[in-house]
C-alpha cells in the first residue's frame, strides 16, 4: 500500500458495526466533531478534521473529502514559487433507505470552542462553536442507532441493533469513489488521491452477560455494502 492508504477496522457489538481509521500521521491528534451553527451548508450537521481531509456528517450520509498531501507539502517548501495544483477527491457513504426522523445527540463536549468568520457575509459567521467527542444518530433505521466516536487520529462508527430489529436494514452505498472491491473479506475504497481499507467485520451478541461471537462478512452489490 502507498503512504496514502487509510486503514479502517469494522466492529460489531450486538450487531454493532464500527469502523475506525488507524492511519498513523506525524502529529497524533484526537478527532472531534464540530457542530454547524451556520458556518457551513445547511445539510451538514457536524464536521471532523481527518488526516489529509475531512468528514462531514449529514442526515443520511457521510461525505469524505481528501486532498493530495504530497502535492500540498511540496507547495509549502517550494523555493521557486512555482506551485502545482493540489488534487482533491470527495465521495459519499449513503445510508440507503434510512429513516427521515433521525435525531442527533452529542456528548463529551470539549472545553475549548471555535469562531468562524467566513468571507464578508455575516450570516456565515459563527462564534462559540462547540466540538464533541461522540455523536449519536437515534433511529437511523427502525430499532437501530448509529454512534460515531472520535478516537486518536481517526473515527469509529457503530450500529447498535435492538433485540428483534433487522440488521439487514443497514446498507451503505458509496457514491463517487473510483473503485470498490472485496478481497479476503476486506473492503477496498480507492479515490484519486488515496486508498482506504476496511478490515473484515466482527460480530457478536451479548446473551446472559456473555459475548457470543457471530460469523460476519461483507456483501458487495455494485457499490453497496451490506452484511451477512
Amino acid at each position: 500500500m502507498s503512504n496514502n492508504t487509510k486503514y479502517i477496522y469494522h466492529l460489531f457489538l450486538f450487531f454493532l458495526l464500527g469502523f475506525q481509521f488507524s492511519y498513523v500521521q506525524a502529529h497524533q491528534q484526537h478527532v472531534n466533531f464540530t457542530e454547524n451553527k451556520g458556518q457551513w451548508f445547511n445539510q451538514v450537521n457536524f464536521k471532523a478534521d481527518l488526516d489529509g481531509g475531512a468528514l462531514f456528517i449529514e442526515n443520511k450520509c457521510f461525505t469524505y473529502h481528501f486532498y493530495n498531501k504530497a502535492a500540498l507539502q511540496k507547495n509549502h517548501i517550494n523555493p521557486n514559487g512555482k506551485f502545482q495544483p493540489v488534487n482533491t477527491h470527495a465521495f459519499k457513504m449513503n445510508f440507503l433507505k434510512a429513516n427521515e426522523n433521525i435525531v442527533f445527540s452529542k456528548s463529551e463536549k470539549n472545553k475549548s470552542h471555535k469562531n468562524y468568520f467566513i468571507g464578508n457575509q455575516s450570516k456565515r459567521w459563527a462564534s462559540n462553536v462547540n466540538s464533541f467527542g461522540r455523536i449519536l444518530a437515534k433511529n437511523i433505521y427502525d430499532g437501530i442507532d448509529m454512534e460515531t466516536e472520535g478516537i486518536q487520529n481517526g473515527i469509529k462508527y457503530q450500529f447498535n441493533v435492538a433485540p428483534n430489529a433487522n440488521y439487514r436494514q443497514i446498507q451503505l452505498s458509496f457514491e463517487g469513489a473510483e473503485k470498490i472491491w472485496l478481497k479476503n473479506n476486506q473492503l477496498h475504497i480507492k479515490t484519486s488521491v488515496n486508498e482506504m481499507l476496511d478490515q473484515a467485520p466482527i460480530a457478536w451478541q451479548m446473551i446472559g452477560g456473555k459475548k457470543i461471537d457471530i460469523a460476519c462478512k461483507y456483501v458487495l452489490n455494485r457499490a453497496t455494502i451490506s452484511f451477512d
